[in-house]
């Protein structure tokens, strides 16, 4: 969809932070339930997605859902929100890490472009239950 970065977080999405680097082994929640765990993720700008498994419904699938989707974070449960039904995350591309990011931004591109185009709900706001020693100090 021209005028959509799809590797970038929503407007309305919560705010990362290096904090956020590592979401591995977080579930993944779409709109009508569970999609999957991150087994990988880039916060590269203008190259951010996840990897997921999606290996309970097809063994060892894997696919990369960009950052525009990202919704909601839970630190406390370990539960990343996304804008994605499961069907739209099991039609996805596959995944294969050895080929990497690059070889599949096209294909998944062309995928996902038309579900951003449909309306769907509004990115969330951040939840952590963090104490002032729990997350690291990033001081500008």
């Amino acid at each position: 969809m021209a005028g959509t970065d799809l590797w970038t977080l929503r407007r309305d999405a919560p705010r990362m932070s290096a904090w956020d680097a590592d979401l591995t082994g977080f579930h993944v929640l779409g709109t009508d339930g569970e999609v999957g765990v991150v087994v990988a993720t880039s916060g590269e700008r203008g190259r951010s997605y996840l990897v997921l498994d999606i290996g309970h419904w097809v063994f060892g699938r894997r696919v990369v859902i960009p950052a525009r989707f990202v919704r909601d974070v839970e630190h406390s449960s370990e539960t990343l929100h996304v804008t994605l039904s499961r069907d739209d995350v099991r039609q996805a591309p596959p995944y294969d890490e050895v080929v990497g990011h690059d070889a599949h931004r096209a294909a998944a591109e062309a995928y996902f472009g038309p579900i951003e185009a449909r309306p769907g709900p509004s990115a969330g706001t951040l939840h952590r239950d963090v104490g002032a020693a729990s997350e690291p100090s990033t001081s500008t």
